[in-house]
């Protein structure tokens, strides 16, 4: 049953469940007969689904939580879901029945929406993927969703495993793209031991070769070829904004100018860089 909604936004029973919860939690007197304190809700994206408006929960329940992609409306993704995924989400809702029937208890328990119900379910596989998933899956999702930062010795060591054809380089381009926005917190000497040295010259030139890579015709992998390329250019631009921001529009332009001419010339990278 669909709960009253006020400008937009999901009011009711849902909307302060945290929040009670704390109430109750910190209540001196002790209730005449037992009071059941369910556990915080699970975030979905990051996200506190419960306080989300209709508008703001439906785009968030569109995502895939296997695969990230978006899609125009729940439903689709849940048909995405169960055609791509068939097997993986299968295995992750048998695994988890248990918590599955108690959201859905707790849901009816709270009056939730009927997408408030399916988000609490979304949330409830997604964090058991993640924990179940490997070291590169939770630090994704912590850098991504949670704001986890990382520190410029861990980004260039991500940064050194980037390879144009691993079946990681997309977790990896996302954490890299996402951390370098918030490089600038670390203290400036780190900054600069990292990003001033040869070895960040020699991982840039790498990023600029496989640009250069990935835009050449490969026509049985267009589609795969165009979101790589997206992702990696993205990547560089906010990491070119960052390098002007820490040591000027002139010494950006001279890393690009340096890696051009290297790129030319047909030097190849030193050992080491890519990972080997």
């Amino acid at each position: 049953m669909e709960g009253p909604e006020q400008e937009g936004k999901v009011v009711g029973p849902v909307k302060n469940t945290r929040q009670r919860r704390s109430n109750q939690e910190c209540q001196i007197d002790a209730p005449s007969h037992p009071v059941h304190v369910s556990p915080q809700l699970p975030l979905l994206r990051g996200k506190q689904f419960e306080l989300l408006s209709p508008g703001e929960l439906k785009d968030t329940l569109s995502y895939c939580i296997y695969c990230n992609k978006k899609f125009c409306n729940p439903s689709s993704r849940g048909s995405h879901m169960l055609s791509q995924h068939h097997e993986e989400h299968n295995r992750n809702v048998i695994d988890n029945d248990i918590d599955v029937m108690n959201a859905l208890d707790e849901g009816m328990n709270i009056n939730m929406t009927s997408m408030q119900m399916d988000a609490y379910i979304m949330a409830i596989l997604e964090r058991k993927k993640v924990q179940s998933g490997s070291p590169l899956d939770r630090l994704q999702h912590d850098v991504v969703f949670n704001g986890k930062k990382i520190s410029p010795i861990l980004f260039s060591l991500l940064l050194s495993k980037v390879q144009s054809k691993d079946d990681e380089f997309s977790q990896v381009m996302k954490i890299l793209s996402k951390s370098v926005t918030t490089l600038e917190m670390f203290p400036a000497n780190l900054i600069r031991e990292h990003f001033q040295s040869e070895r960040f010259f020699q991982q840039f030139l790498q990023v600029c070769r496989f640009i250069d890579e990935l835009r050449k015709e490969h026509p049985e992998q267009v589609q795969e070829r165009k979101l790589k390329n997206r992702m990696i250019c993205i990547f560089r631009s906010k990491l070119l904004k960052f390098l002007d921001k820490q040591f000027g529009r002139n010494w950006a332009q001279n890393l690009i100018m340096k890696a051009e001419a290297q790129k030319a010339r047909g030097l190849p990278l030193e050992d080491g860089v890519d990972g080997h």
